[in-house]
């Protein structure tokens, strides 16, 4: 061969592809691959070594959420994880198939790396995963902006924009491939996800650091509250950053394909803050200063004057209160704080989650 028939329509790099034999195939798979193996091969199996690391550490933060944080959350949030644990050990064992189908089973053979109804279905693992995982920060970032009504606009556009183009990009990826629309939709795609991540965290953040009260033992946690909220969403984000990155300075590079552990790595961030929620409420319970961490929504509480305690109605998001008695230091009359119209007649709170 003269040259790749790629070269021949550079719009649509894989148009021809489709009408050659399995033996024209390996040879076209040589050209590309068979060159340089090490370069364009070594991206496959550094993503499925990633994919299965990270997949060992979801086990572990799933057992120990499993051991302290199960009881403790509502079903909805059993069902996610559950759900994301069970998807990831699919999409693991769908990778390993894949890579034994690929380097074993078609060994000497370069074909298969050009069949995108196989790889393609990178897309569509990528968005059932990250879906409800990026709907579960969505919803608190939206709680802890007092249900903002645009926001929450913002972040249902957003989130059926990346699942809604993680399909069709399932769908098109072995007739467009590597063409400019094909490329759009990409780009899209991940756009998306960044946008939703780095808004995620910013509305939380901001609304953690416009929670502080004064009381030294509150604005610590919120301190921690925050790191914690940047800690869980900067790997995803960065994730996003430098594949849009990889995917741009070449369409055709193989790469991309290393991205394949952003599955177990959305559920590894959303494990690690339900272990952490319940790290600090065992933490704070220890404290003599400060006695329990209550879980509760982002709405106002009401101070129980013959106990000294708060309480609520509902069962979700994250607060932080000081159970004690009204003649604590926490709860005396002339205890002020910033918030002077306020702090009289209740406790200091972070709301959260």
């Amino acid at each position: 061969m003269s040259a790749l028939p790629f070269a021949n329509d550079p719009s649509d790099p894989y148009k021809l592809l489709r009408g050659l034999t399995p033996e024209q195939l390996d040879l076209v798979g040589f050209t590309l691959f068979g060159r340089n193996p090490a370069g364009r091969l070594l991206p496959y199996i550094l993503g499925l070594f990633v994919n299965c690391m990270l997949l060992g550490v979801l086990f572990v933060q799933c057992s120990r959420w499993y051991a302290h944080g199960y009881k403790g959350e509502p079903w909805r949030i059993r069902i996610l994880v559950l759900y994301t644990l069970l998807v990831n050990i699919g999409i693991t064992v769908f990778l390993t198939w894949w890579n034994l189908n690929n380097f074993a089973s078609n060994f000497g053979r370069y074909r298969q790396f050009l069949n995108l109804d196989d790889a393609s279905l990178f897309y569509l693992m990528d968005a059932i995963v990250r879906f409800p995982v990026s709907a579960f920060f969505a919803d608190r970032a939206y709680r802890a902006a007092r249900q903002n009504k645009i926001l929450g606009a913002v972040f249902c556009v957003l989130l059926l924009a990346s699942l809604a183009i993680g399909v069709t990009l399932k769908a098109l990826a072995s007739q467009y491939y590597g063409r400019p629309l094909f490329t759009r939709l990409v780009l899209a795609w991940l756009s998306c996800h960044v946008i939703c991540d780095v808004l995620t965290t910013a509305v939380i953040s901001v609304f953690l650091y416009r929670s502080k009260t004064g009381w030294s033992q509150t604005d610590a946690v919120i301190t921690r509250l925050m790191i914690m909220t940047g800690e869980t969403q900067a790997p995803n984000t960065v994730v996003s950053i430098i594949y849009i990155i990889v995917y741009t300075s070449n369409t055709l590079s193989t790469w991309p394909f290393f991205f394949v552990f952003t599955g177990p790595l959305f559920a590894v961030c959303l494990v690690a803050v339900l272990n952490t929620k319940v790290a600090l409420r065992r933490e704070l319970e220890s404290d003599p200063n400060v006695q329990s961490l209550i879980l509760v929504p982002a709405e106002p509480f009401k101070l129980d004057k013959a106990t000294g305690r708060q309480h609520t109605s509902s069962e979700t998001g994250l607060a932080v209160s000081v159970e004690s008695p009204i003649e604590s230091e926490f709860t005396k009359p002339q205890r002020k704080s910033s918030i002077e119209a306020d702090d009289a007649n209740r406790m200091p709170v972070i709301r959260y989650m």
